[in-house]
């Protein structure tokens, strides 16, 4: 199967997606609020954390989380984040039955997220196969344990 590359709202695998899940505790529009959300968090900024989990948007999101009050490294939170992206994701899936079926879907496709900057951390540079594309690996990670939850004993 040919890989399955994605951006954008318009993609169910993308964290700006819009798809209310449940994580921390706390009900979220979609990967993107949670995270950016989460980033506000471990840095103690709970007045920005609140802003980003009301935006209207995931980009909305992702704009208001320019203004958190770093009180940690930058090293600090690329320790956590893709611990961070890992339980947001999985949350995601398993907690949609729709978007967990989509995702199954794609069966053993290589998911790639396209990324329009040099940075590559979370998926590859669009139309290239330059970058690390951690959130499309973790998309495949999800989709095989979901595969293996749905396996008859």
């Amino acid at each position: 199967m040919a890989a399955i590359r994605f951006n954008g709202s318009g993609s169910f695998l993308s964290n700006f997606y819009m798809c209310e899940f449940e994580a921390y505790e706390r009900s979220f529009k979609s990967v993107e609020h949670a995270y950016q959300w989460s980033k506000a968090m471990f840095n103690g900024d709970t007045g920005k954390a609140a802003y980003i989990q009301g935006a209207s948007t995931a980009y909305g999101a992702k704009c208001l989380s320019h203004g958190i009050t770093k009180t940690k490294t930058a090293a600090e939170w690329n320790a956590v984040r893709l611990e961070c992206m890992r339980v947001l994701v999985m949350a995601k899936f398993i907690q949609s039955k729709r978007l967990r079926h989509l995702l199954l879907a794609t069966e053993t496709a290589d998911l790639v997220e396209n990324v329009p900057s040099q940075d590559g951390f979370w998926g590859c540079r669009t139309g290239s196969r330059e970058g690390h594309n951690n959130l499309g690996k973790l998309l495949m990670e999800t989709r095989e344990e979901m595969r293996e939850m749905c396996r008859p004993l």
